[in-house]
This record gives C-alpha cells, sequence and structure tokens, in this order.
C-alpha cells in the first residue's frame, strides 16, 4: 500500500519556509547598522529609530491588509501584488 502525503502537511510546509524567509529578510535590518552609521554619518539612535518605526509601521498595517485581503476577492488582489511586484 502507498502511503500518500496530506495536503495539510505540504502546506504547513511551505508556511514554515515563508516565515523562515520572512524572519531572515527581516533580520537584515540588524546587519544595515553599521554601513548605514558609516555612509550617512548617522548615529546609532537614529538609524534604531528608523528601523523601530519601520517595524512598529510594519506591525500596524498588517491587520488591515488582511482585513483588505479578506474583504476584496483574494485572488484579484493577489494577481494585482504579484503584477505590481
Amino acid at each position: 500500500m502507498i502511503m500518500r502525503l496530506h495536503y495539510a502537511w505540504i502546506v504547513a510546509g511551505v508556511t514554515f519556509f515563508a516565515l523562515l524567509a520572512s524572519a531572515g529578510i527581516r533580520a537584515t535590518n540588524a546587519l544595515l547598522v553599521l554601513p548605514l552609521e558609516h555612509d550617512f554619518g548617522w548615529d546609532r539612535a537614529t538609524v534604531s529609530l528608523a528601523v523601530s518605526v519601520n517595524l512598529l509601521l510594519y506591525g500596524l498595517c498588517g491587520p488591515f491588509a488582511g482585513a483588505l485581503m479578506t474583504g476584496s476577492c483574494l485572488s484579484r488582489w493577489l494577481l494585482w501584488r504579484w503584477a505590481s511586484v
């Protein structure tokens, strides 16, 4: 008897790798602090404030983006989003 992989495991795997990739992309801010300090002459507090504001806005926009996707046709919204990238 051949055991087939349940579809939920595929969804869980794709979700895991998407979250892993997004965490890696968000972690690159820490690597950019020193180059931003040297290139623009900013101090660490200014760079940290900019990163903090970015993270705050990123977190605050999440629920609104979710509501926008839920309220509208999701496939049309994703098609528009992918076309804009």
